[in-house]
């Protein structure tokens, strides 16, 4: 498991960091999917340690494969996300966010509108 994480963490860094693209984006994702379909299936645990660390590095590789795929929906650059071949921010997207989830064991992944602060939160300093 942890040759495995180290190796999805090594993806991440090197496709999904600061400046990315589409190309980039892609090749990432394929890459995390031959890890998936290769080494996946012989993970095995021979202690509770073990099989923990097993379940980690699959919610870890799982939340790759979303972090991925709702970065190619984002089709903009705004704050620290910047997108080589988006350039520009895309004011549609204001005050909306990225909702990934699991709908009949598919990923999905919606831009819905933020939901409201509470006036409390909305003070300066808060």
């Amino acid at each position: 498991p942890m040759e495995m994480e180290s190796s999805i963490r090594y993806i991440n860094d090197r496709y999904v960091g600061m400046h990315i693209s589409e190309g980039k984006l892609k090749e990432g994702l394929l890459r995390l999917g031959s890890l998936g379909k290769h080494f996946m299936p012989h993970l095995m645990a021979k202690t509770p340690h073990d099989l923990m660390r097993c379940i980690e590095v699959r919610n870890i590789y799982d939340g790759s494969i979303l972090h991925f795929k709702a970065c190619m929906e984002r089709k903009e650059s705004r704050g620290n996300f910047l997108r080589n071949d988006y350039p520009e921010r895309n004011p549609e997207n204001d005050n909306h966010i990225s909702v990934c989830r699991l709908v009949d064991g598919k990923d999905t992944i919606e831009l819905m509108r933020a939901p409201e602060l509470k006036p409390e939160y909305l003070e300066e300093g808060k």
